[in-house]
């Protein structure tokens, strides 16, 4: 039997929430003929939504927020290049092969330049 306990993980907002606010108050607001007419609501959740709330719990954190800063420099922004410099913005031939071959090109481009970048920045050894 699956239950809410099982539902819903212990640092879950909702049970932060609870620990702090008594919401015994609800039932004396409510009438008594409401909840007795009223079957109890199932609730379904998908199948990877514990995996994707472990997810944004990493997410949060100090070192995750990190991680995601380092991918918007990086990640981001080599897709941000191709699109606007290497012509990934409109595809110039018809047909999946001819399509896979400009993409091909523009990734070889931008490891060409990559490379060229990192070559010139890199110290020059010391005269033996």
């Amino acid at each position: 039997m699956v239950t809410l306990e099982t539902l819903v993980t212990s640092d879950h907002l909702l049970r932060r929430i609870d620990a702090v606010i008594d919401f015994a108050f609800v039932h004396d607001l409510t009438p008594h003929s409401a909840s007795a007419a009223r079957p109890q609501r199932v609730i379904t959740r998908h199948v990877w939504h514990g995996a994707r709330e472990r997810c944004d719990s990493h997410r949060l954190t100090p070192w995750g927020k990190a991680i995601h800063k380092r991918r918007k420099e990086t990640v981001e922004r080599s897709f941000a290049d191709a699109k606007q410099l290497h012509g990934h913005r409109y595809a110039r031939f018809r047909g999946r092969i001819r399509v896979a071959c400009q993409r091909l090109l523009a990734a070889a481009a931008q490891n060409i330049k990559k490379t060229a970048l990192a070559l010139v920045k890199a110290p020059n050894p010391l005269p033996a």
